[in-house]
C-alpha cells in the first residue's frame, strides 16, 4: 500500500511507515526467517511490487512526480521535501 508510487506522496508520512515496514520484512527475513513460511511465500508472490519499488527508489523521485491538484487540506509535497 505504501510502496504505490502514486499514494507514496499524498501524505507526509507515507515514506516513513513505507521504510518502517520494509525494516520489519527484513527483520523477519533475517531473525525468523524458518518460523515464518506463509509470510515468506506471500513475498515471494508479491515479487512485482518489490521490483516496482526497486525501480522507484533507483529512478529516485521528481518535481513532476508530486501530485496533482491543490486541493485545500490535502498533503502538497514540495520539490525540496522530495529530496
Amino acid at each position: 500500500m505504501f510502496g504505490n508510487k502514486k499514494r507514496l506522496l499524498t501524505h507526509e508520512q507515507y515514506p516513513r511507515y513505507l521504510v518502517f515496514c520494509l525494516e520489519v520484512f527484513n527483520n523477519i527475513i533475517q531473525y525468523q526467517y524458518e518460523g515464518n513460511p506463509h509470510f515468506i511465500y506471500q513475498i515471494l508472490r508479491r515479487k512485482k511490487v518489490f521490483t516496482d519499488l526497486q525501480e522507484l527508489v533507483e529512478s529516485g523521485l521528481s518535481a513532476e512526480d508530486l501530485p496533482g491538484g491543490d486541493d485545500e487540506g490535502k498533503f502538497r509535497p514540495t520539490a525540496e521535501w522530495v529530496k
